[in-house]
């Protein structure tokens, strides 16, 4: 179910992928008929994507039902960036190398960046990760709001539009909550 709107005037143009299905139709007309858009934003919000792993995070942006890296952000971040800004600590480390204490310091990176994001383009998150990642990450940020229920599993190199359907029903339960609160 996925359509196209295209809207064209003499100073501007515009083409949107809408993930709902809508009634053919041409309209031409002084202004805009953007009924189908409207109905995209009310079903589908903006919010953010957190896709967490012990060794990185990436954050992506939704509008519209589509989701895209979060381009005016310091993500995606890797656990090794991290641990380079902390050379001078020496923890013992497990099997891999890496201590829970580098998982720490990097989840703490991830909290501050996602804070910083969230203070010039605030947005509900959705966080999307492995156990236990998911439950250490949750207990240590501010940042996670009314659409914080987690997508577990480890999703770090799923492609958004596989991650978009993953989140859905997160998405759709919040609006219904919503709805059940109007």
């Amino acid at each position: 179910a996925q359509a196209v709107a295209v809207y064209a005037s003499p100073t501007r143009r515009e083409v949107f992928r809408l993930p709902l299905t809508v009634r053919d139709r041409v309209v031409v007309d002084p202004t805009f008929a953007t009924r189908d858009l409207v109905r995209v934003l009310h079903r589908a919000p903006r919010h953010v994507v957190l896709v967490l792993s012990g060794r990185q995070a990436r954050l992506l942006e939704a509008s519209g039902g589509v989701l895209r890296a979060a381009t005016r952000s310091p993500f995606p971040l890797t656990a090794e960036r991290s641990r380079s800004r902390d050379a001078g600590r020496h923890d013992r480390g497990d099997r891999s190398g890496r201590s829970s204490s580098d998982t720490e310091a990097f989840l703490r990176t991830v909290d501050q960046a996602l804070g910083t994001f969230l203070r010039l383009h605030p947005a509900p998150v959705i966080l999307v990760g492995p156990e236990p990642t998911v439950s250490v990450f949750r207990g240590r940020t501010r940042h996670l709001g009314p659409l914080s229920a987690p997508v577990r599993g480890n999703h770090a190199g799923t492609r958004p539009s596989g991650l978009a359907q993953l989140v859905r029903p997160v998405l759709e339960d919040c609006l219904r909550s919503r709805e059940r609160e109007a």
